[in-house]
């Protein structure tokens, strides 16, 4: 992934190295020291960028390919990737107009058509382009990398028509994608918090529906994560796996659980399950499997 290039005291940006190193010999690309769009990229006023954003047509590269990575820093400009839409070869993006604290990262090993970003803690490149889908971020030497793509390749969407108890969102998924908190919406909050969701309902088409929410904070230690494989836990329900002595109701409040199969496993003095039925994670670990519904109060 991208990093700061030097450890020591004094920053190295990766602009002085182009510019030292490879700029002689290579124009085309080299990074600049204020992360501005790259030089073969021309502006097109013509796209529909909206305002805060600016348009161009590149006939190779990207405008933000110019990232600047120092120590503790980025300086970047966002782009979304619009395709070839002029005709003429040539590839148009919408770029965010202003200096953010992303930057484009293309070694951070994304699977087409997506693109890398590193962002300091806390932003997320949506932040600054709600046009863009992003994952779940890997956090590296202190900075955040994402892979993102336009909105349309997200694999799982907000929707208000899945029936979901208060204090639950739904969501619309593909295949077997889980929602995470970059789906949902242009104009809803995201962090890099995973949202726990139920097992899923048939939607029709192909699509399965689900009911979520963002957890609290776990504590440290806490062994216990969602298991959409946990058998026979119905839909509707919250299926989890422990690797450790704890249990979902103690690391997710509002849980309140029984064993995978409703019945095993010793109860507590509110009658939820203590420890689980026996089985394999989803990973193959021997873990205690529970079912548990969700709670409005913690």
């Amino acid at each position: 992934m991208s990093t700061a290039v030097d450890s020591s005291e004094d920053t190295m940006y990766r602009g002085m190295i182009c510019a030292w190193l490879l700029c002689p010999m290579v124009v085309v690309g080299c990074f600049d020291a204020g992360g501005s769009p790259a030089s073969n990229c021309v502006v097109d006023p013509n796209l529909q960028c909206g305002g805060g954003f600016d348009g161009f047509d590149c006939p190779s590269g990207r405008p933000d390919e110019n990232a600047v990575f120092g120590k503790g820093s980025i300086q970047g400009i966002v782009c979304t990737d619009l395709g070839q839409v002029r005709g003429d070869g040539t590839t148009s993006y919408c770029c965010t107009s202003a200096t953010t604290t992303c930057g484009y990262d293309p070694s951070a090993g994304c699977p087409s058509p997506s693109h890398g970003y590193a962002c300091m803690a806390p932003d997320r490149p949506e932040t600054f382009d709600p046009t863009l889908y992003c994952g779940t971020g890997a956090k590296v030497n202190g900075q955040t990398v994402f892979c993102c793509g336009a909105t349309s390749t997200a694999p799982c969407s907000r929707n208000s028509s899945v029936q979901c108890v208060p204090g639950n969102v739904g969501f619309e998924c593909n295949g077997t994608d889980i929602p995470n908190q970059s789906e949902q919406g242009t104009n809803q909050s995201r962090s890099d918090a995973t949202l726990i969701c139920d097992i899923p309902a048939p939607m029709g088409n192909g699509l399965l529906g689900y009911c979520c929410y963002t957890p609290s904070p776990t504590p440290i230690g806490s062994t216990c994560l969602q298991d959409q494989a946990v058998s026979a836990c119905p839909t509707g329900s919250f299926g989890f796996a422990c690797t450790g002595p704890d249990t979902p109701e103690e690391d997710y409040p509002r849980m309140a659980c029984n064993g995978s199969n409703g019945s095993n496993g010793s109860n507590g003095s509110n009658g939820s399950n203590r420890s689980g039925l026996r089985g394999l994670n989803q990973q193959g670990i021997s873990a205690s499997l529970y079912c548990c519904q969700y709670s409005k109060q913690p």
